[in-house]
């Protein structure tokens, strides 16, 4: 049995202050001792004749992280009683020093074909300037490097290729591929990254990797399947993926990056090697930190491996702290589901004509043998229902009747109004009468139940109704859902009403919201003379002057970002200082941006308007007024904010 101790993701460094990690690291020492202790203390046939680390031995990838890395495993390596030659490293991305100068820094992850190049044995040294400090890292620890073949020959390296172990008497093949060579480029997604197809092939082409009984073949990686870039897990294009096409060469993968605790995740391709992702060796003290122990039978072809976690101290992973408590749901029989729809009517006992309808699409009705003989009717398999209707129907022809918003539409502004109108008029209801009459009626004319409902204390909400209304017309108006909060603010019920006037006159102003209001002071840009002159030429007229903008506003209200549409910024009135454009205008020179300065005249009022309600609004600011449109060409610049209402 080939005994293998897998670990992953240590992150030597990741507490130093300089990095700016802010975590709990307290104890790591501590943690990592002990982690040491219980791997020394595994039963003598279970323990590790070999150690693989798929990536992340370092935080920043610099050379202090790696002198920390190397003091710690140095005293791994004596507890185990192993050398420098039983550990294999592979490449992760927090392995690189992104200070190191690196190639391709172009390169952007539509790229394939490029990318594909660069993974090839002969180019995929013009990207691992990053990795000088892991690989001084490997040579100084003593691992055994990888080889691969070259023109011919065989070239060697601590990230990529392959070697052969011999572990109790029996070869295990190691292949290395590095996910994270290209993880420092601006241009690469994160957590998109690539094996290296062409390294495949090649492996593949010279009989490293084949279906015949070779040694039991184990390919390393640090980025686990959900990190890699879809074109590496699925066929586009007419491009073979990678990773099925290497499954199908090996028996075991081993990779990290997850960072997750417990029980490493286990995956199986049919016909195809399995794929073990293990989690963080340590990342933090809070974190659950792990590591796994794998048994090869290289006879069989078979692995097993034994999850160790830590939890206050470390220790084999506990199956049964994940088992439940199996709880036994409450059923009663059902005596039937009646098929119609149904109304659910409440009526006033001494004016019927009082009265309230709820359809209901799906009905069932329930014995309950343990109170009594009573019958219960409720309406829970009607998934889209607006309200959890159940009535509990008692022997002196009372009924106990629960009626409460139905959890999905809780938060609909629609639904919510329904409910409110259904527990205001109970309110009403109950301020005159003492019962009221509960009838459960079928589509044919059937009735399924009838009696009496007591009084029950209700307090009548108007303003609750009269809000969701007002809300719902902003729904309707501009094509938007809100989710509704539990709780609605006075800030809230301003913005409603604003966005009403909004809707009903077409326009605001500041007198409705008082955040819309433009300064007092405005510079109006001019790049040529002419343009000057028309303006001191109107001033000279009638110096009364009004700012115009047109822009694509947006609002937010409870959560939702919305477009308002087209809309008209006007503000009047200003004048011109004379004095200082005609300066300007005597000084100008070709190729000048300069710019005239409107101040106010009289209270300057600020409106936001729609298209159609110019007119209505410059009827309000007066028809005695020069009008300046856009700010010459340069209207892209002005991005006005009034609060919660902006222009994007």
């Amino acid at each position: 049995m080939e005994n293998i101790l897998h670990l992953s993701d240590i992150h030597f460094g990741r507490n130093y202050p300089e990095y700016g990690e802010k975590d709990t690291f307290e104890d790591k020492d501590k943690i990592l001792d002990e982690l040491i202790k219980c791997i020394a203390s595994i039963e003598t046939d279970k323990r590790p004749k070999h150690i693989v680390v798929t990536g992340d031995v370092a935080w920043r990838g610099k050379e202090k992280d790696f002198d920390e890395a190397y003091q710690w495993f140095n005293r791994l390596l004596k507890a185990t009683g192993l050398n420098g030659k039983d550990i294999t490293f592979c490449v992760g991305n927090h392995d690189l020093n992104w200070n190191y100068v690196c190639a391709n820094r172009d390169l952007k992850d539509r790229d394939i074909e490029r990318i594909d190049r660069i993974y090839d044995y002969d180019c995929v040294h013009e990207m691992e300037m990053p990795i000088h400090e892991y690989e001084r890292f490997c040579e100084k620890i003593g691992m055994e490097p990888f080889k691969y073949p070259l023109n011919g020959k065989m070239e060697y390296s601590y990230s990529v290729g392959y070697k052969d172990v011999l572990l109790s008497g029996n070869e295990v093949r190691f292949l290395a591929f590095n996910t994270a060579l290209l993880s420092c480029l601006p241009g690469i997604k994160a957590d998109k990254m690539w094996i290296g197809q062409a390294q495949v092939k090649s492996l593949l082409k010279y009989g490293v990797l084949s279906k015949e009984n070779g040694p039991y073949s184990i390919a390393l990686f640090h980025h686990a399947e959900r990190f890699l870039a879809p074109e590496e897990i699925c066929e586009y294009d007419g491009r073979i993926a990678t990773l099925p096409m290497l499954r199908n060469y090996v028996n075991l993968i081993l990779c990290g990056h997850t960072e997750t605790g417990g029980r490493p995740v286990l995956q199986e391709q049919c016909g195809g090697g399995k794929l073990l992702t293990g989690g963080a060796a340590y990342f933090s003290d809070v974190h659950p930190n792990g590591f796994s122990m794998i048994y090869i039978d290289s006879n069989k072809k078979t692995m097993d491996f034994d999850p160790y976690t830590f939890d206050g101290k470390w220790k084999k992973y506990d199956y049964e702290s994940n088992e439940f408590e199996i709880e036994k749901i409450e059923e009663l029989p059902e005596l039937g589901e009646i098929k119609e729809h149904c109304k659910f009517i409440v009526n006033g006992i001494n004016d019927p004509e009082k009265k309230y309808e709820i359809l209901m699409k799906r009905v069932s009705l329930f014995k309950d043998e343990k109170n009594g003989q009573i019958l219960r009717f409720n309406n829970r398999k009607e998934v889209t229902r607006e309200f959890d209707i159940e009535c509990v129907i008692k022997v002196d022809n009372m009924i106990d009747v629960q009626v409460k918003d139905a959890l999905r539409i809780k938060r609909k502004c629609s639904k919510r109004l329904e409910s409110e109108k259904f527990f205001y008029f109970l309110s009403k209801l109950f301020q005159s009468e003492d019962l009221a009459k509960i009838t459960v009626v079928s589509e044919t004319g059937n009735v399924i139940l009838s009696g009496n409902m007591r009084k029950r204390k209700i307090e009548p909400d108007k303003f609750g109704i009269e809000f969701l209304e007002k809300v719902i017309k902003i729904e309707k108006f501009y094509g938007v859902k809100f989710y509704l909060p539990d709780d609605v603010y006075v800030d809230d019920v301003e913005k409603v009403d604003i966005l009403l006037k909004l809707i009903d006159n077409g326009y605001i102003t500041e007198e409705d919201y008082e955040k819309i209001r433009i300064k007092n002071v405005l510079p109006y840009p001019f790049s040529n003379k002419e343009t000057a002159e028309e303006l001191n030429e109107q001033a000279s007229r009638l110096n009364k002057f009004c700012f115009v903008h047109e822009g694509q506003f947006f609002c937010e209200l409870f959560g939702a970002n919305f477009s308002l549409g087209t809309m008209e910024v006007i503000a009047g009135a200003y004048q011109i200082d004379r004095e200082d454009l005609i300066h300007k205008i005597e000084t100008f020179r070709d190729g000048d941006l300069r710019a005239c300065i409107l101040k106010e005249n009289e209270k300057v009022r600020t409106y936001l308007a729609k298209e159609e309600a110019l007119e209505k609004v410059k009827e309000r600011i007066g028809s005695e007024f020069s009008s300046i449109a856009k700010k010459e060409k340069r209207e892209e610049q002005m991005k006005i904010k009034f609060g919660w209402i902006y222009e994007k």
